[in-house]
This record gives C-alpha cells, structure tokens and sequence, in this order.
C-alpha cells in the first residue's frame, strides 16, 4: 500500500517537470494555519443569527500548511488534526493525517494529486475540547475512546476544468476522489466553483470571495465510520483578503460538509515573503 503511494507521488512529480515552463520561480515557502469547527466562536452571543452545529461527529479540526510555487505549480506538506465524538454510541476517537500534494495546470485544465498516511486513535482530542469547553462555560464532554488504533493510507485526486477564467473571474467545474485505507472515510466531491477577486494597484490589500456549490458521498467502511459521514449537497462561502502580498486572512462557511446537514466555520491566517496564494477551499475540506 505505502509502495503504491510512493509510486502515485513520483509519477506527479515526472510529469509535472517533464515541461519545464511549470518549474515555479516562487520558491519562498508559505505557511498556513487553519481551524474549523461545527459551532462558531461567538455560538451564545449570536444565537439565533448563525446555524448552531451539533457539537458532535466532525467537532473541530486543525490545518498547517508549508507550501512552495504558485498558481501553475503547487507543493505541499500537510498536516490535519481532527477531533470526532458520538454521544448517541458514546465513544471518541481523533485523526492524524500528513500527506504530501502537487498541483499543476494544463491549458484551462488544473490537477491535484497527494499521498500520505492518516492515524485514528486517542491523540489527545479529549483534553483539547474539555480544555475550550471549561473556558467557554460548556460542559464536559466525557466519552471514552475506541480501544484499538488504526494506522492507513491515504491517496487523494482533484480535476478541475475552467469554464471561465477572465481578470479577476472565475468559474471552474471539478471533481475530487478521497481513498483513505484502513483508518477514515473515502469520499467523492463533485461540483461548481466561482471566485472574485477585488484589487486596487493604489491600495496594499486584496481580497477574494469565493462560492461552492456541490454533491459528496462518503462510503463508509464500517459501524466506527458510518454515523459521522453520509451524503447530499454541499454548500461553502469563503471570504479571503491579502495585505501586502504578506499575510493573508480568509473565512468561510460550509453547510453539510460532512453530510449530516451541519454547519462548520473555518479561518485561515497565511504568512508569505511576498507572492501570497489565497487559501483553497479544496485543501481545507478533511476529511
């Protein structure tokens, strides 16, 4: 399985610089770091202006980026940090996943393909979310975890075809396959993308607004897996801006991520030596 990943990896990496016009010219790296979780910060101050999450299943996850390229060619490392509960079976478990992604163009069509590995297990999920839970006045959450840890892989593929690239414009239909192996969820995304982006030569400040409209299935390979995923159309709105070509800040909203009608809020904080890429709504949906 490892040698299979292995071999998906080095094949991109073969035709990515089989034309040498791809080999980015960017080479400072960009860290970014993300967060996500089914209720929002604010959940007691807004309540009844935001949809309240369920506060179970997905309940929060962490993202850190180091990236090389630009919008032709991307590399990356990741890392996700995912923390799951089920009251109704009473039982937790967290995800560790890294994965190593390349992202490359051809004419109007882009790509993205990674491999990694993905850890379930107890990875210190329950101390994190009693730690917030005690600082916001909720209460604990005391589920035990599952007994056995699992170890598996992890292949992912994303094809996106511009319908509509012109200025700052554009529309893209795409597709995405998610294999995790032995330790999470495979899923199939499929859907439409537009985005914005509002620029001023006279200002240091960018911004971006981008729309998802969509469909995920997750297959579910076993009774552990299968109450936290499930299917239907995906929504996301993500509002991102950029000051100085630097630090960049985003946004976003998703309803029904996961398949299980919950809302999830995310923000990400990028920092760059100059050549900042806005954030991906592709890279942060995990699983």
């Amino acid at each position: 399985m490892y040698k299979s990943i292995l071999a998906v990896i080095l094949f991109s990496s073969l035709v990515i610089n089989a034309n040498g016009s791809d080999v980015s010219t960017h080479q400072n790296p960009q860290f970014s770091f993300s967060y996500w979780n089914d209720n929002f910060g604010l959940q007691k101050q807004l309540e009844g202006v935001v949809p309240p999450g369920d506060d179970d299943f997905m309940t929060a996850s962490w993202r850190f980026e180091v990236g090389l390229g630009d919008n032709i060619l991307w590399r990356s490392l990741e890392v996700y940090y995912a923390i799951f509960t089920n009251r109704v079976a009473n039982n937790r478990f967290d995800l560790v996943a890294g994965r190593y992604s390349q992202e490359f163009r051809r004419g109007p069509w882009l790509f993205k393909i990674s491999g990694g590995l993905l850890v379930r297990g107890s990875l210190g999920g329950a101390w994190l979310q009693n730690q917030f839970h005690a600082s916001q006045g909720y209460g604990e959450v005391d589920l035990p975890y599952l007994s056995q840890n699992r170890v598996g892989g992890l292949l992912y593929a994303r094809a996106a075809y511009e319908v509509l690239s012109h200025k700052n414009n554009s529309i893209q239909a795409y597709s995405t396959t998610a294999l995790r192996l032995g330790a999470g969820p495979t899923n199939f995304r499929m859907g439409v993308e537009g985005a914005r982006i509002f620029s001023n030569d006279r200002l240091p400040l960018r911004g971006s607004v981008t729309l998802r409209l969509g469909y995920a299935h997750y297959l579910r390979p076993s009774a552990v897996m299968e109450p936290h995923f499930n299917y239907g159309p995906v929504a996301g709105l993500q509002v991102g801006s950029v000051y100085k070509e630097r630090v960049g800040l985003a946004f976003w909203f998703t309803e029904n991520q996961y398949g299980l009608s919950d809302p999830h809020y995310g923000i990400t904080l990028s920092y760059r030596n100059g050549g900042l890429r806005l954030p991906q709504f592709h890279s942060v949906m995990f699983p």
